[in-house]
């Protein structure tokens, strides 16, 4: 409370556009709500500010203005985030259950039931994997320089040096130096 006044008693006449170009107020529903999607559609602000029909550049907006729903909005997206990672772990190790189509039909087996495969994601595995041991399973890349035909670049080893006035005028050679 700031001076006797709740900071959702504000919140409840701060009008903001919706994606139609209306004007709505940003309520501690609304509020709720959002961070939520956020939380629902793995840390996706534009797709949670669609959910709750508000403008994406708002949501930013307000960001910039609130610092407390600033922090709420981080923690939200870095939940989304969470929950993101596990559904891909668990595409990757538990698999998703797939019909089976057969001429554009769905399979059924003997009683009638759709039949399933089970598909597992090798491509998030990887990802899981290099993330959870970066140094293990990280791309590796390595380039060498070379002159013609293979053989080493020739270095000239040889340096001019410089003086430099502190009165703003050019710089004067003062002779070659070998560099080291």
């Amino acid at each position: 409370m700031q001076n006797g006044t709740h900071k959702y008693l504000t919140a409840c006449v701060l009008s903001v556009r919706v994606a139609n170009g209306a004007w709505t107020n940003w309520t501690p529903e609304k509020e709720t709500e959002f961070l939520q999607a956020v939380i629902d559609n793995g840390g996706n602000v534009t797709a949670a500010a669609q959910f709750v029909n508000v403008s994406h550049s708002n949501v930013y907006h307000r960001k910039k203005l609130d610092p407390e729903f600033a922090a709420a909005l981080e923690e939200a997206i870095q939940t989304g985030a969470d929950v993101l990672e596990n559904e891909c772990r668990r595409r990757a190790l538990c698999g998703v259950d797939e019909p089976v189509f057969y001429q554009g039909n769905q399979c059924v087996d003997a009683n009638g039931n759709p039949i399933f495969v089970k598909k597992y994601s090798d491509t998030l595995a990887i990802f899981l994997l290099k993330g959870a041991k970066p140094n293990k399973y990280r791309e590796r890349v390595s380039s060498e320089v070379s002159g013609p035909d293979g053989k080493p670049i020739q270095v000239d080893s040889k340096v001019r040096v410089f003086s430099v006035p502190d009165n703003g005028s050019k710089p004067k050679s003062v002779g070659n130096a070998d560099a080291d």
